[in-house]
């Protein structure tokens, strides 16, 4: 019954946040885009309020794995989900996101047997990646280019706090590591996950930065 009530809420909750987001006074698209992409990371609190079967947690993101990609296909501007997209630029992040959230509850479940560890990839992409490109956009400094990726060093300084602090705060109220720990796993995940993000070429970080993330944790783990 948590199961059907989880899946029930989840879609609430994303929906949810379209709608908000609607409302927001935020004054472009991006700003939209950037509020849903960041608050979506608090999604992993309902996986581990609600959700003890594989399947049924995964229900949901695959349910937008197909939902994104026909909005995108449809109309990228006034498509179903267009606040979760870049107007006038192509991009497949929309569809890519949920992808990376069933990669992550497939193998918290499935490999690590543990509901909690997907969440560490997912706050690195929500609030890692969506604070690197507000603070990337709002400063501008120190711009570079890897692999054809037009970065900032504001950026990835914005995304290596905020990915610290995220994940000390969650890692901590999770009991993933231990105290003594506790600063040092959180800086290295925010710092892979950084780079991840500034190296990730063909625009896949959506997959590479929670994927970087949660395996730097396993490291510390093993």
């Amino acid at each position: 019954m948590n199961n059907f009530i989880g899946i029930v809420v989840s879609f609430a909750y994303f929906f949810g946040l379209l709608i908000a987001s609607q409302y927001m006074p935020f004054k472009t698209l991006e700003g939209k885009r950037k509020f849903v992409h960041i608050m979506l990371g608090n999604w992993w609190l309902l996986v581990i309020a609600f959700f003890s079967n594989v399947f049924a947690a995964m229900v949901v993101p695959v349910s937008f794995i197909f939902i994104n990609y026909l909005s995108l296909k449809r109309d990228k501007e006034n498509g179903l989900l267009s606040s979760l997209e870049r107007k006038n630029q192509k991009s497949y992040g929309i569809v890519l996101y949920p992808v990376a959230m069933s990669i992550l509850i497939w193998m918290s479940f499935s490999v690590w047997h543990d509901i909690r560890i997907g969440g560490i990839g997912l706050i690195a992409l929500s609030y890692g990646d969506g604070i690197a490109a507000l603070t990337g956009k709002h400063f501008k400094y120190g711009a570079f280019k890897i692999f054809g990726n037009k970065k900032t060093i504001s950026g990835s300084l914005g995304m290596l706090v905020s990915t610290f602090s995220i994940a000390l705060i969650y890692m901590y109220v999770t009991n993933l590591v231990s105290i003594e720990e506790l600063m040092l796993v959180s800086f290295s995940v925010a710092m892979v996950s950084t780079v991840a993000e500034a190296i990730t070429p063909f625009g896949i970080d959506d997959i590479t930065v929670p994927v970087s993330a949660v395996v730097m944790y396993c490291i510390f783990r093993s």
